[in-house]
Formats: structure tokens, C-alpha cells, sequence
């Protein structure tokens, strides 16, 4: 019997048949998911999910005042009209109409990453009198001494604290410290020392002392 040979053409089109199977990107256990992502099988990862805050002051304004270290009442607020890089200070408490510049929104910042970053504690400190200003640690370091400011909200961590928290569900103010993100919490707020009435004291983060009474604030929520 004589054996069938095979036409030039045919013979061409096996071999080329053969070296793409031996090809790196060739169809193999090493790159099943590419074959099944072009048969349109591949189920695409989930993007991340916002994190279920669960803060007692989030969506709450708050008045921030200074009592320790000094007899005057004192409110946190902006030394001028929220803009960029003005600064809070502890100033004379407003009268309730005109003290807009002392409240704030407590809002909470969800960090889009993957994978998220669970602190649900850590929230930002809006301006309700610009919203568009958040109370900002000035050029972000934690050198010791950089003052609190306003800047356009971005939720960086210079920008993200954790807030003295109410003793129950239903209280509506608590006294302690301001501590700060950027610093891994190991800085807070600190008012000037005390001075005459009608000054201002300067917020600055500073390292953090459990002792130290200008580091002291009491959240007023309303």
C-alpha cells in the first residue's frame, strides 16, 4: 500500500499549527484566566466598598471649646473668613447667631484604597460656614508646632482626628483630647497658654500629654 502524502501547503499549515502551541502566550495552565477572560467567563474583582462608619458625631455640628488654662471661655474658630491657610485660634466665644465661624460638621472620611484602612474613628472637621474648608494641619508634617488651619477639604490624614467621644448614646458633649492622623495620634491640639480677654490663642499640634490642660477640649454638639 502506498502511504498518502500530505500536499506542501497542508504540511506549511500543521507546522505553523505547532509552534504557536509551543508559544509563551499561547493557551495554557499558565494563562487559563487570559483564556477565559476572552471567552468573557472572568468575573471582574469588586471594587472596594465604603467603610461603615459608626461614630457618634458624624453628621453632627460641633463647637469646639476651651475651657482648661484659662477663665475666659473660649471657642475654636477661624481667625478670618474660611480661606485657604487661615488659622483656627481658641478666641472669645461668639453669641449664638453670629458664631458661625465656630461650628463645625463632624464628617467622615472613607479612604477609597484597597484595601481600606479600618478607622472609622478618624473623622474631619468641616466648616459650616464654607463647607468647602476642613481644620488642616499645616504642610501636613508632625514636627511638632505646625498650626491648625483651614484648607479645601481632601481628606488626607492631616486632615483626619479623633474626637473626644460622649460618655453615653444620648450625651451631648465630651471633654478630652483632639489627636491628630498625620502624627499616628501621638500629637494633639494645644492652645496658647492663657492671655487677657479680647486675644486670641494660636491652636498648634503638639506632642501629646495626658496631662497637659491646654490639650483639653469639650465638644459642644448640637
Amino acid at each position: 500500500m502506498r502511504t498518502r502524502l500530505l500536499t506542501p501547503a497542508l504540511s506549511a499549515l500543521l507546522a505553523l499549527g505547532a509552534l504557536a502551541a509551543c508559544e509563551p502566550g499561547s493557551t495554557g495552565p499558565e494563562n487559563a484566566e487570559e483564556a477565559t477572560a476572552r471567552q468573557g467567563a472572568l468575573v471582574p474583582l469588586p471594587l472596594p466598598q465604603p467603610i461603615p462608619l459608626n461614630h457618634p458625631w458624624i453628621g453632627r455640628q460641633v463647637r469646639i471649646r476651651d475651657f482648661s488654662g484659662d477663665h475666659f471661655d473660649r471657642c475654636l474658630g477661624a481667625d478670618a473668613l474660611p480661606a485657604a491657610n487661615v488659622h483656627l485660634s481658641a478666641q472669645l466665644c461668639l453669641p449664638s447667631g453670629l458664631d458661625s465661624l465656630q461650628w463645625f460638621t463632624v464628617i467622615g472620611v472613607v479612604n477609597t484604597g484597597f484595601p481600606i484602612p479600618r478607622d472609622a474613628m478618624a473623622v474631619g472637621l468641616q466648616s459650616i460656614y464654607n463647607p468647602g474648608f476642613c481644620a488642616d494641619v499645616e504642610w501636613g508634617t508632625a514636627n511638632g508646632g505646625e498650626l491648625i488651619q483651614l484648607y479645601p477639604c481632601h481628606g488626607g490624614s492631616n486632615q483626619r482626628f479623633h474626637l473626644p467621644l460622649p460618655a453615653t448614646t444620648t450625651a451631648t458633649n465630651a471633654t478630652g483630647s483632639i489627636l491628630t492622623k498625620n502624627s499616628n495620634y501621638t500629637m494633639a491640639f494645644e492652645a496658647g497658654a492663657p492671655d487677657s480677654r479680647g486675644t486670641v490663642k494660636p491652636v498648634w499640634q503638639r506632642l501629646f500629654s495626658s496631662s497637659a490642660s491646654f490639650q483639653q477640649w469639650t465638644m459642644q454638639v448640637r
